[in-house]
C-alpha cells in the first residue's frame, strides 16, 4: 500500500486464535497517529513557556484551519463539544428554544442542547450517506411549527466522515429560515461535490479528539461567519472578561480555549494531514478487497457526490445470511485483541433521551443492528490489515 505509514508492529498470522496476545499487540480502532513534527513542535512551546490557553501557537494553528479550510473566522477551542455549545449559543438558543438534531450521532452532537435547556427534537437519518433524512426534517420543521415553535437551529452530522446530503438539507433550512450549525467534527477533508465539510453552515465545527484524522489531544473548532462573532465566540470561551486592567465579568463565560500545547500538536499534524486521510481511504479499500465478496458483507461506501475521509471504515453485516450479528462479532474480535464497536446506539433510544419527540422510520435502528465500525487508525499497517481481515474471517467461519 504505497504511502502508508509502517510504524506499527505486525501481528504474526500464526497467532490469529491465541487470546493471549501482549496489551502492546492490541490493535485499537483509531489511535492518534504523532510524529516527529508534532514533538518538536510541543518541545518549542514548552520551552518558550506559553502552555496555558493563550500563546502564538494558537493563532497559527487557527490560520492554518483557515488556509485550509478557504475561510476566514476560525476559533480554536478544548473539544468539539464546547465549539458546538458556543456555536448554539451564538445562534441564540436558549431555554425551551427547539434544535432539530439526528439521532443518529454521538451524544456530543446534541448534550450542548441541553446545557443550554432547550429541547432536542430528534430526527431519523437516511439511506445512502446516513445524515440527516431531508424529508423526515422537512416533516419535523412543519410539525413544530404547527405546534407553536418553530426550531432555533439544525445541527447536522456528517457521520464517519460522510458527508449528508448538503443541497436537499440547505434548501429546507432557506425555506424556513433555519440556521444549520454543521457538525464536521468527523470529516475534516472530506469533500461534497468538490466543497470541503465544514464550510456549508451557517456556523461549523470541527473536532480534534485522539480518536479523530487531525488531533490535538483533545480540541475543537468553531468556523464563524464574520469577525464580530469570532470576537464575541472568544470572549466567551475566555471566560467572559471584560477588557479592563481588573477582572470584571458582565456576561456568563466558559473556560474553553485550546491550549497552547495542543495546538502545537494540531500543528504539527497539519505535516501529513493528506497523507492521513490517503492511508484510511487505502485501508478501507484493503478492508472492502479482502471482505467484500462473503456473502452478508458490505461496506459503506461513497456516492457521486462525496469523498470521505473514511474516518472509520463500516463493515454491515446481515446476520441471516453470515451467520454472526454484528455484537457477535464484536466481542469475539475483543478476544484477539482487536477494538470493534457498533455503530451509533440511535438516540432515541437511550434513557437520557427517551422523553424528547422523535421523527423516526427506523433507518437509524436499523443500522445500528448491522454497523460494525472496524480498525481504521492511519498508522495501521498493511499486516494488521490482513490480521483484522483474517480474524472477521474466522469468526465467520467457525
Amino acid at each position: 500500500m504505497p504511502g502508508k505509514s509502517m510504524q506499527s508492529t505486525p501481528i504474526p498470522y500464526q497467532n490469529l486464535l491465541d487470546t493471549s496476545k501482549s496489551s502492546s499487540e492490541r490493535i485499537y480502532l483509531s489511535p492518534p497517529d504523532i510524529g516527529l513534527e508534532e514533538k518538536e513542535l510541543v518541545m518549542e512551546a514548552m520551552e518558550s513557556n506559553w502552555i496555558a490557553p493563550e500563546g502564538p501557537t494558537i493563532k497559527t494553528f487557527e490560520h492554518e484551519l483557515s488556509q485550509y479550510l478557504g475561510t476566514e473566522h476560525v476559533i480554536a477551542l478544548n473539544s468539539g463539544t464546547s465549539a458546538i455549545h458556543l456555536g448554539l449559543k451564538l445562534l441564540g438558543v436558549g431555554q425551551d428554544d427547539l434544535v432539530i438534531v439526528p439521532t443518529f450521532s454521538f451524544c456530543a452532537a446534541v448534550n450542548p442542547v441541553l446545557y443550554l435547556n432547550a429541547i432536542p427534537v430528534f430526527v431519523d437519518c437516511e439511506n445512502s450517506n446516513w445524515g440527516l433524512d431531508p424529508e423526515i426534517l422537512e416533516e419535523a420543521i412543519k410539525n413544530c411549527i404547527n405546534t407553536g415553535s418553530k426550531p432555533k437551529a439544525i445541527v447536522i452530522v456528517h457521520s464517519y466522515g460522510m458527508p449528508a446530503k448538503m443541497d436537499e438539507l440547505r434548501i429546507i433550512s432557506e425555506k424556513y429560515q433555519v440556521p444549520i450549525l454543521e457538525d464536521a467534527a468527523e470529516s475534516l477533508g472530506s469533500m461534497y461535490k468538490g466543497q470541503q465539510t465544514g464550510t456549508f453552515g451557517a456556523l461549523s465545527v470541527l473536532s480534534f479528539n485522539g480518536n479523530k484524522v487531525l488531533t490535538t489531544g483533545g480540541g475543537g473548532a468553531l468556523i464563524l461567519p464574520d469577525r464580530h462573532s469570532y470576537e464575541k465566540v472568544l470572549k466567551w470561551s475566555t471566560q467572559s472578561k471584560e477588557a479592563l486592567p481588573y477582572y470584571h465579568h458582565i456576561e456568563l463565560g466558559f473556560n474553553y480555549r485550546i491550549s497552547n500545547i495542543a495546538a502545537a500538536i494540531g500543528l504539527g499534524q497539519f505535516k501529513n494531514l493528506q497523507n492521513r486521510i490517503i492511508n484510511k481511504r487505502l485501508i478501507h479499500d484493503q478492508y472492502v478487497n479482502n471482505l467484500s465478496e462473503i456473502q452478508g458483507l458490505s461496506f459503506f461506501e461513497d456516492d457521486s457526490d462525496c469523498t470521505s475521509n473514511k474516518w472509520l471504515t463500516i463493515l454491515n453485516i446481515n446476520s441471516s445470511v453470515a451467520g454472526k450479528n454484528n455484537l457477535e462479532i464484536c466481542e469475539e474480535l475483543e478476544e484477539l485483541g482487536i477494538e470493534s464497536r457498533p455503530v451509533w446506539q440511535p438516540l432515541h433510544k437511550q434513557p437520557l433521551y427517551r422523553k424528547y419527540k422523535s421523527f423516526i422510520k427506523g433507518k437509524a435502528e436499523q443500522l445500528f443492528s448491522v454497523g460494525l465500525c472496524l480498525p481504521s487508525g492511519s498508522a495501521l499497517s498493511d499486516n494488521q490489515v490482513e490480521y483484522v481481515s483474517t480474524a472477521i474471517k474466522s469468526i465467520l467461519h467457525k
